[in-house]
């Protein structure tokens, strides 16, 4: 078993929304934390409240994960305003419809750059320093319906089956001093762009028939972090059954 106490973690996104669930509840369990935010300025200040009122240090740090340059520029300032960073959760994500025949460049680019290319390159920029200290955690946040998506979100099941691939990859090279695995929430969340008619279509898909809640991911990344020592490019569903149900 792992104490978390003590320990410096980066969570991109984690200034609302699934990202600041697992903040938080890393938090909790004693890590430190940085808050990385894009537009959500009030809020990753707010989140990084509730981290230092459970006695945890915190710092908040912006950056566009479509920008190679900033998502160069997070890893380093996370190193540089918390310490070394020894866990990395790469929350942060985009989705939103896209239609088979209409999609755009500038689509494709914001899906695979935020959803793939960030997660990658924060990989690439932290691991060193994990593997030079002799430990690391790496948890990548995919998408249980990945492998059954319609084509109105081609681009974006093709970024989340590739963090899947992903997962496994580091996990083999980055070893036995890194551990690397992979969260997939099924319905957790209704997405933003209010789209009720697939969020209860996800629900009824599900064997419990019902969502599940951003403190169900936050639970299964503090397993994966704490009682995972034996555990290394895993991808855990959380879904209720949905991704074995259909």
């Amino acid at each position: 078993m792992t104490d978390l106490h003590g320990k410096n973690a980066l969570v991109t996104g984690a200034a609302r929304r699934l990202g600041k669930a697992i903040a938080v509840e890393l938090a909790r369990r004693g890590a430190n934390l940085v808050v990385h935010y894009r537009d959500s300025e009030a809020q990753a200040t707010e989140t990084c409240r509730e981290i230092e009122s459970l006695g945890c240090r915190s710092v908040k740090v912006k950056a566009d994960l479509s920008r190679l340059e900033e998502v160069r520029s997070l890893a380093a300032q996370a190193t540089e305003r918390l310490g070394p960073i020894e866990i990395l959760i790469n929350s942060a994500s985009l989705f939103f419809r896209t239609p088979f025949g209409q999609v755009t460049g500038e689509q494709w680019d914001q899906l695979f750059h935020i959803n793939l290319q960030a997660p990658f390159f924060l990989a690439q920029s932290l691991a060193s320093g994990m593997k030079s200290r002799g430990w690391g955690r790496i948890i990548n946040i995919g998408d249980a319906g990945t492998h059954y998506s319609s084509g109105d979100f081609l681009p974006y099941s093709m970024t989340k089956a590739a963090l899947e691939l992903m997962t496994k990859a580091l996990a083999r090279a980055l070893a036995p001093e890194v551990q690397v695995c992979a969260v997939l929430p099924g319905p957790i969340l209704p997405a933003e762009s209010g789209d009720d008619e697939q969020w209860q279509a996800a629900i009824r898909q599900t064997l419990l028939k019902k969502h599940g809640t951003p403190q169900d991911i936050a639970l299964a990344v503090a397993f994966l972090l704490e009682q995972g020592d034996f555990l290394t490019g895993v991808l855990l569903p959380v879904d209720g059954g949905r991704r074995i149900g259909r």
